[in-house]
C-alpha cells in the first residue's frame, strides 16, 4: 500500500504543517496544461478499485481550529482536567468514542467526518466536519520541536565541531534541494510564510532565509 499522511487526525483538529517544502513535483499527477496539479480530476483508486487516500493533505477548515465544539451550545458539555480534545480545553472522559469517515471527492479535495460520542461529558454526540486539500508538488521536512531554533541550550559547541560529524553526500544529490521554497511553520514572529533560498557551494547546502538569515 502507498503511505498515508494525514496532517489532520481526531485530536489533532487544530495541528497544521509545521514545516514543508514546497516546489517538489509529485510523479504521476494529473495536471493543467500550464503544469500544475489538477486538483479536481477523479480521485484515484487501488489496484481493487478502492478510494485511495494516500497523499500530504492540509485541513482547510478554519471555524473548527482550535475549537473542535464550534457547533455546541453553552451547557452542552461537564467538566475533566485530564486531557483536551482541542486547543480551547474541551475535555473527555475514558468513555469517548469517535468515528470517522474519510471521502476523497476528487484528486485534490477531501471531505472529512468525525463524529465524538462521551454520553459522560457531553449532553449529545456531534459532528466535525472538516475539509482538506492536497498539497500536491510537496514533501513534509521533519522538524523536532526540543530542537528548534528558539532553544539556545542545543547551540552549544564549536565551528570546527561540524568538521567531526560531516557526512559527504554526492553532490547530484545536493543539486536536488537547490531552489526557492516557501516554509509553511506558523511559529515564532518573522513573517510567514517564510522564503527560503536554497543553494549548493562546496559541497555543502546553504539556506537564506527571507533574503536576510543564513540558516
Amino acid at each position: 500500500m502507498k503511505p498515508i499522511v494525514f496532517v489532520i487526525i481526531l485530536f489533532a483538529v487544530t495541528t497544521t504543517v509545521a514545516a514543508q517544502w514546497l516546489k517538489y513535483p509529485t510523479p504521476g499527477i494529473p495536471r493543467t496544461a500550464n503544469g500544475k496539479p489538477n486538483l479536481t480530476a477523479p480521485a484515484p483508486r487501488t489496484a481493487d478499485g478502492k478510494p485511495d487516500l494516500s497523499g500530504i493533505w492540509q485541513r482547510i477548515s478554519a471555524k473548527y481550529s482550535g475549537n473542535v465544539a464550534a457547533d455546541l451550545k453553552p451547557g452542552e458539555h461537564g467538566f475533566n482536567d485530564r486531557s483536551w480534545l482541542d486547543g480551547y480545553g474541551h475535555p473527555h472522559s475514558e468513555a469517548l468514542r469517535t468515528t470517522e469517515r474519510y471521502r476523497r471527492v476528487d484528486f485534490g479535495h477531501m471531505n472529512i467526518e468525525v463524529t465524538l460520542n462521551d454520553p459522560q461529558v457531553y449532553a449529545r454526540p456531534w459532528t466535525v466536519p472538516l475539509r482538506a486539500e492536497l498539497n500536491a508538488d510537496s514533501d513534509l521536512f521533519e522538524s523536532v520541536c526540543n530542537e528548534s531554533h528558539t532553544s539556545l541550550e542545543h547551540w552549544v559547541g564549536k565551528v570546527s565541531d561540524e568538521k567531526k560529524t560531516e557526512a559527504k553526500v554526492a553532490p547530484e544529490i545536493l543539486a536536488k534541494y537547490a531552489g526557492t521554497y516557501e516554509e509553511q511553520d506558523l511559529w515564532g514572529n518573522r513573517p510567514h510564510p517564510a522564503i527560503i533560498e536554497i543553494t549548493v557551494s562546496n559541497g555543502a547546502l546553504f539556506a537564506e532565509l527571507n533574503g536576510g538569515d543564513i540558516l
